[in-house]
């Protein structure tokens, strides 16, 4: 087993260590009136930091309600563990949600959840493949030369040039593929919008290779 399966493994086991506590604890505390406290020393009887938080927002830490969220938020986030093992699509990002929603539960779950999202979220992006390039098909060259607009597509950042050349070629309709291409005509001809969303180029751009023009650039000026 490999260290990313590993990590992945630590995550799960501490996220559904800290749920099952937290259901356990809320099921007693229902049952029996109280939570597990400190028997002896300063803290005897004394919750944890998160009862001052919730306080804050006006719960009080041993109401019925208050228990009640314990039992759901534990239950719940165990039901996103099992299905996250069983690789549901979903689960990843109830995942997530679930370790954000445990941060107010300090000192402990606040401090495992945090490390268990600080992992997981290493996890996948060093799991997640590289973004695809896409050439440049002879139409979209064609039309930026025909608008004279091949240096402002150029001076695009490559991740803007990327994302216009395989938005345009998914289209699976060429209806849609001439759609997106004007769309991007225009943006480029506007110069401060990129997928109808406010940019500016502040960064100074590295040196790239001009694409060849187009095969009938070519014929004409070889005739």
């Amino acid at each position: 087993m490999n260290i990313a399966k590993w990590t992945t493994w630590l995550s799960v086991l501490l996220i559904a260590s800290t749920a099952g506590w937290m259901l356990f604890d809320g099921a007693r505390a229902l049952i029996l009136d109280d939570y597990v406290t400190p028997q002896t020393g300063e803290y005897a009887g004394q919750l944890g930091p998160w009862s001052n938080l919730v306080q804050v927002v006006g719960i009080e830490p041993r109401s019925i309600w208050m228990k009640l969220i314990f039992i759901a938020q534990g239950l719940g986030t165990l039901i996103v563990v099992v299905y996250y093992i069983r690789n549901k699509p979903w689960a990843w990002t109830g995942l997530l949600i679930a370790m954000l929603l445990g941060l107010w539960y300090l000192p402990f779950g606040t401090l495992i959840n945090l490390v268990a999202l600080i992992l997981l979220l290493l996890i996948r992006r060093k799991s997640m493949p590289p973004r695809p390039r896409y050439a440049m098909p002879d139409f979209i060259q064609a039309a930026l030369h025909k608008h004279k607009l091949m240096d402002a597509y150029l001076a695009r950042p490559p991740y803007q040039r990327n994302d216009y050349i395989g938005w345009i070629t998914r289209a699976r309709l060429t209806a849609t593929r001439q759609k997106r291409l004007k769309q991007m005509l225009d943006e480029l001809k506007k110069g401060n919008v990129y997928m109808k969303m406010k940019w500016s180029n502040n960064q100074p751009q590295s040196t790239h290779i001009v694409p060849t023009p187009p095969r009938e650039t070519l014929s004409r000026k070889s005739s």
